[in-house]
């Protein structure tokens, strides 16, 4: 049995996925908010876990191990069988052309998982001793009620069409895809409606960066400029653009 947080000395209680939810609903929480506080305890390593085994195929150049440890990095990607006490997590995404999405090529599967129901029992009486006005509500973490995690919802969009993306690029797509939505917001303020020509991602990029210098009070640093790439996928949408 693995054990994902350090060993410590003190005797402790291994309860399943299952009986955790219960423990947490039954003292606070519905069924469906206990299953949301467990999983934002798991993530921010609150509550320490093992299990038995990990089965499946992990992301290029890790270890079925090393993706068991990182299991609750991004719970939204992660879906939790709390009857079973499994979590199942895509490593591997593949480009659907057809479709535009991400869709998941590899996954692993977390088997037998239990917590550590003496942590669980310390997060809970934060919750009432905050309840009772002994400690600041606003440090215990309640999680806000995210999308259900479906087999839908392991699909990803992204920016570009290619072959297969790893788990950890696909944080990437998204943070380029932020990058494009800035480039689109400054773009009526430095040109107007029409754009120049010739217009070069390198241009572009110099405009952006002067523009938010302009715009970033004095003392203070501006923002980070979009990359070069981002701007030339943004003239690509636009236009056919000159090399540069």
């Amino acid at each position: 049995m693995a054990e994902k947080a350090a060993d410590n000395s003190t005797p402790i209680t291994l309860i399943s996925l299952l009986a955790a939810r219960d423990l947490v609903a039954k003292s606070l929480l519905s069924p469906k908010w206990a299953e949301l506080q467990i999983l934002k305890w798991l993530q921010e390593g609150l509550v320490r876990w093992r299990y038995k085994k990990v089965v499946g195929q992990p992301g290029p150049d890790r270890t079925l191990e090393k993706e068991a440890e990182e299991l609750w990095s991004s719970p939204h990607r992660t879906l939790t069988d709390f009857s079973e006490s499994f979590a199942r997590k895509p490593t591997l995404y593949r480009e659907d052309r057809v479709a535009h999405h991400l869709r998941p090529v590899r996954h692993i599967v977390v088997i037998g998982i239990y917590l550590v129901q003496e942590d669980i029992e310390f997060r809970l009486a934060q919750i009432t001793s905050a309840l009772h006005g002994e400690v600041p509500a606003g440090d215990l973490g309640v999680p806000s009620e995210p999308p259900p995690v479906t087999e839908e919802s392991q699909e990803e969009r992204p920016e570009t069409v290619g072959e297969e993306v790893s788990a950890a690029t696909v944080a990437k797509k998204k943070r380029v895809g932020s990058q494009e939505r800035t480039i689109a917001e400054l773009m009526p303020q430095l040109y107007g409606k029409a754009l120049p020509e010739p217009l070069t991602p390198a241009r572009l990029r110099r405009d952006i960066i002067a523009r938010q210098k302009a715009e970033t009070p004095k003392g203070k640093k501006p923002p980070a400029p979009p990359g070069w790439d981002a701007c030339k996928r943004y003239l690509s949408k636009r236009r056919k653009i000159p090399r540069g």
